[in-house]
């Protein structure tokens, strides 16, 4: 009861008439960068992805991991590991309540950005064409619950968690139906989900640090991932 009447002199008095829907967001793709120079190029890559409420939220979740999520990611292995194209390069998918988006980022060197995204086009693509096995899948799963029952024990990040939910599908999820979508997800999900990034015709793409040659990068990136 103290609570409550705390919270009713906090905020009793806030408007309770219902927030405006807005204008839904729309993603265009396009290319953007800037002159610049630093001493590592930063190239993003970027798809359009489900929003939060939307049914293959999840999938993108699970393929983000299984495509750079970590050291053991497919993008960390082949351009970093094997090839030596970049310092860093991971994969993240965002959802809001009325758009999302798949993210790839990586710190490279100026003249390896055009190689490098051959690379994060070619694992897409065998990703699309069935070539995803059950063990990435497993360790993509593994990785992203690990993370939710990890954040269950930091106050701050469950409250974080439970406003972004509220916000943007009006309701809680708790962990327990989260693991279960993620568990959910089969190779068949993560090709079905791989092959729309492929289709998608509204890539966009930046690329900082190059100098004056920021501009063309990206729009060379951006064709060959729109082809």
């Amino acid at each position: 009861d103290e609570l409550v009447r705390h919270a009713g002199a906090l905020f009793g008095g806030l408007s309770s008439h219902s927030v405006p829907s807005g204008e839904i967001a729309q993603f265009v793709g396009g290319a953007c960068a800037s002159e610049r120079p630093f001493e590592q190029t930063h190239l993003i890559v970027g798809f359009a992805s489900p929003a939060v409420g939307q049914e293959d939220f999840f999938a993108a979740q699970v393929f983000s991991g299984l495509l750079g999520g970590g050291m053991s990611s497919r993008l960390f292995q082949t351009a970093r590991e094997e090839r030596g194209l970049c310092y860093s390069i991971y994969a993240s998918a965002w959802g809001l309540k009325d758009c999302g988006m798949f993210n790839v980022h990586a710190a490279t060197g100026r003249d390896m950005v055009g190689e490098l995204s051959e690379v994060v086009a070619a694992e897409i693509e065998d990703c699309a064409n069935g070539g995803i096995d059950q063990r990435e899948l497993a360790r993509a799963k593994a990785q992203i619950k690990t993370g939710i029952l990890m954040s269950l024990e930091s106050s701050a990040a469950r409250a974080e968690q439970m406003a972004r939910q509220l916000m943007s599908i009006g309701h809680l999820l708790p962990a327990e139906e989260i693991i279960e979508r993620v568990e959910a997800q089969t190779t068949e999900t993560m090709t079905a989900f791989a092959r729309k990034l492929l289709t998608s015709d509204k890539t966009a793409v930046s690329v900082v640090g190059a100098g004056a040659k920021s501009g063309e990068i990206a729009e060379s990136v951006r064709a060959r991932l729109v082809a």
